[in-house]
């Protein structure tokens, strides 16, 4: 076996989840999530407690990751071996059509040049590039062969205009997973992206990183509809912008109550804490890319806690004769 710069294979007899991932195409969130539900493969502990993968555990999930963009389910061919595996493959290409592509449409020049000369040996074709977002939002058309496309857009610094470009492209190609590259992107804005379930990653983003998250979106969409957990299902869908601001919780917090309690100054309190996780999560969800989905679903999560909190803290305030409306 062969070291990596990176050092993911550090073990003496496996790899560490890094690797797993570069070489079978699955996020670190869908493999764990194979591993609870199925028991697909049992990997060794090292000696910090971390998973150790051999080339056995790789040349199964690598099966089994293909089995699935066949069409498989992975409930019902997850306790099937290696030599299982390799029949039900050969079985499943000898006896289908070629598995269609994805159609990938890609906006803006360094997004286009990271990703051209990955896309022979993927599963994506590229059916529409162009240099900026005004250029797609006047000549992106909706790929004629069928399926949910994928749209890739980058643009260092986004305003207003660039922001209804995007919106209008997402309008028109109806992709199933929108990626935007950026730089500088204000908050005001960050919060319209999300209503339109934007994903967003920090630019630069190396050309492999860049691809690797494209096939676990595609791949992730397949495990999503397996499943039969809806708490996982919902656990990426965005929730609203803030209620209150920072300051107006600060005020709140400060504020003598008639209740005979202190229930508005920690609900505000706590949902200032919320405020900064939400904040974080995304920070961290736009410099890993390996751990974006799970940055995402805790920042999900986290808003829809902050949602709740700010429903409780109107009823308070309320009760208290405040109305949250005047503040």
């Amino acid at each position: 076996m062969e070291a990596s710069a990176d050092n993911w294979m550090d073990e003496p007899n496996g790899y560490r989840i890094g690797a797993v991932t570069q070489r079978t195409g699955l996020t670190a969130d869908c493999l764990r999530a194979w591993e609870r539900r199925h028991d697909v493969v049992r990997p060794q502990r090292g000696g910090g407690g971390h998973r150790v993968y051999s080339e056995a555990d790789i040349r199964k999930l690598s099966l089994l990751r293909r089995l699935v963009d066949a069409g498989e389910a992975i409930g019902a061919i997850s306790s099937l071996d290696v030599p299982a595996l390799e029949q039900r493959l050969a079985a499943a290409e000898n006896g289908r059509p070629a598995r269609r592509s994805v159609a990938l449409y890609v906006a803006g020049t360094l997004a286009v040049d990271k990703l051209k000369p990955q896309l022979p040996t993927s599963d994506f074709r590229l059916t529409g590039e162009a240099a900026s977002l005004a250029d797609a939002a006047s000549r992106f058309r909706p790929d004629r062969d069928g399926g949910m496309p994928m749209l890739v857009a980058e643009c260092e610094s986004l305003d207003e205009i660039d922001v209804a470009h995007l919106i209008r492209l997402i309008d028109t190609l109806q992709p199933s997973h929108t990626l935007l590259l950026h730089r500088f992107l204000p908050r005001h804005l960050r919060e319209r992206l999300a209503r339109h379930r934007v994903s967003l990653l920090r630019s630069p983003l190396p050309a492999s990183d860049l691809r690797q998250i494209l096939a676990a979106r595609h791949l992730r969409g397949a495990e999503t509809t397996e499943t039969t957990e809806t708490a996982d299902a919902s656990a990426d869908r965005d929730a609203p912008p803030p209620r209150f601001s920072r300051e107006t919780l600060r005020r709140l917090a400060a504020m003598q109550p008639t209740l005979i309690c202190e229930c508005p100054k920690h609900l505000s309190e706590l949902l200032t804490s919320l405020l900064a996780f939400e904040d974080y999560s995304q920070q961290c969800e736009d410099r890993s890319p390996e751990d974006a989905d799970t940055h995402a679903f805790l920042r999900a999560a986290t808003g829809r806690a902050r949602v709740a909190m700010e429903q409780a803290l109107v009823r308070v305030l309320r009760h208290d004769g405040i109305d949250p409306e005047a503040l």
